[in-house]
């Protein structure tokens, strides 16, 4: 004959099961160490929810943000920045590093806030770095230029340039005499004499 099994929950089967899965988990990683509680606390009571409490205010926060910029109808470069700031600066803080895919997809891992806030200083640092270059560069090409004009600044004007060649100018820079001082003909203008 055929044993039956109660009808309802087996709170000693579901126990060895749950501690089974903690277990399996704390081997494979996905739990911090080895485990003798049940579930994925770890530490359990107010500490987890204290950590749960964090991403939830976090996400909320990152919630309100992203409505209120879509009710304003703002560009789509200020949601983005929003969703970087999330990136970038909330979730650090809380142990979480996001990474963004070539596929557009996101993937997370738990990490530890100060090693976190080290990178993001060091990648806050490269950046000021490439700004400085940036600018320097650019001043760089403006002295050029600036030395250039000043070159040109320097050059005689145009009648001491043409003074080895016409002895008398009008008022426009034309030449009016040779060298000589022979009357230029074939001008266009009419030559008034005094």
């Amino acid at each position: 004959s055929a044993r039956l099994l109660p009808a309802g929950p087996q709170p000693l089967l579901l126990r060895k099961a749950a501690a089974f899965m903690t277990r399996i988990l704390s081997v494979m990683g996905v739990l911090p160490g080895p485990s003798d509680t049940l579930g994925l606390g770890g530490e359990g009571g107010a500490a987890s929810d204290a950590a749960g409490a964090s991403y939830l205010d976090a996400f909320a926060t990152f919630r309100d943000e992203v409505r209120g910029l879509s009710k304003a109808k703002v560009p789509h470069s200020e949601l983005l920045a929003c969703c970087d700031h999330v990136r970038d600066d909330t979730l650090p803080q809380l142990g979480v590093r996001l990474e963004d895919r070539p596929d557009g997809k996101a993937v997370w891992k738990l990490d530890d806030p100060a090693v976190l806030a080290a990178e993001r200083a060091e990648r806050q640092a490269a950046a000021a770095e490439a700004a400085r270059r940036k600018l320097a560069n650019a001043l760089d090409k403006k002295v050029k230029e600036l030395e250039k004009l000043q070159k040109l600044a320097a050059l005689p004007s145009e009648r001491d340039a043409l003074a080895d060649r016409y002895s008398a100018f009008d008022g426009s820079v034309e030449p009016t005499h040779d060298k000589d001082g022979q009357l230029l003909q074939g001008k266009v203008r009419a030559y008034k004499q005094d």
